[in-house]
Parts: structure tokens; C-alpha cells; sequence
């Protein structure tokens, strides 16, 4: 369905986020209650001299077509808490992702600047989400913001 070859970064991106999602499946982590009956969820905290991680894995069976499915997950996202959201087509399956969320105080107001790598294979759709690639242009400085980094995929 794409037009435009995948880069070496875009793969390497779907590819391990691919195999971090296969080991998470595989590991002991904890059963993670969720919204809704059709999702099971996994959840792995793990604790670092500076950071911790928490890495949360789930599974929704989802009642519709595969078409459907697509056009709900590309859906604009129109949430309260959404302070500023950038979106930019760098080629027909990578988008280059720039949003910033408001948190009750005294927790920071984050802000993110993501690559979407979107992948569809026979009767399978893949959103990768990683720190972006692609060099940022410049934005306004917003002393009040976190950058955080988010890494999701959803198949």
C-alpha cells in the first residue's frame, strides 16, 4: 500500500519495538487489571539508580473490520488535556508527532516529539511510536514542560 521504501531507521524502529513486545509477552510480569473485558494487560516496573521504567503490554480483541479499526486509531484525538498537538507528514507512512499534555499540579506538563511509522501487511496494521528520527524544527522554549519520551506500538 505504500508507495515510499521504508528507511533503515523506520524498519530498525518496528523491528524493535516487534521484538520488545514478544518478550514482554514471554515475561513474569504482573496481570494488569483493565477498562474493559475484551483487554488483557501485563504490566513490568523496573527500577534504576536515576530512572524508573514501567513498561505496560496489552491485548484488545476489537469487534470490527480491519478498516474500521484504522480509521479509529487515526482519529483525531480531541482530549481535554491536550495543551498543543503538531502533526506533520514526512512521507505516506511516517508522521512526525509534536504534543504537549497538562497534568494536575504539582506534576509537570509534558511534551513529546514522536515518529509514527505505520506498517499494514495483509490483515495486520502496525503504529510504531518512538522518539523521533527526524530532525526537530524549532518550537518555542516552554520552560514549564518535560520532554518525555514514549516508545508504543499497536498492531
Amino acid at each position: 500500500m505504500t508507495s515510499t521504501p521504508y528507511t533503515a531507521k523506520e524498519n530498525n524502529a518496528v523491528n524493535r519495538l516487534l521484538e520488545i513486545a514478544e518478550a514482554f509477552k514471554a515475561s513474569k510480569s504482573k496481570k494488569m487489571t483493565t477498562a474493559s473485558p475484551l483487554a488483557q494487560g501485563k504490566k513490568q516496573i523496573t527500577k534504576g539508580n536515576k530512572h524508573t521504567i514501567t513498561t505496560i503490554y496489552y491485548t484488545t480483541n476489537v469487534p470490527c473490520g480491519l478498516h474500521e479499526l484504522y480509521a479509529h486509531i487515526v482519529a483525531e484525538d480531541n482530549s481535554a488535556n491536550f495543551i498543543e498537538k503538531i502533526e506533520e507528514v514526512y512521507n505516506d507512512h511516517h508522521s512526525i508527532n509534536y504534543y504537549a499534555l497538562s497534568f494536575p499540579k504539582p506534576v509537570h506538563d509534558r511534551e513529546f516529539h514522536t515518529s509514527v511509522v505505520t506498517k499494514i501487511e495483509a490483515e495486520k496494521i502496525m503504529f510504531v511510536s518512538v522518539p523521533c528520527f527526524i530532525e526537530e524544527k524549532a518550537r518555542n522554549v516552554h520552560p514549564d514542560r518535560v520532554r518525555a519520551e514514549v516508545r508504543n506500538s499497536t498492531f
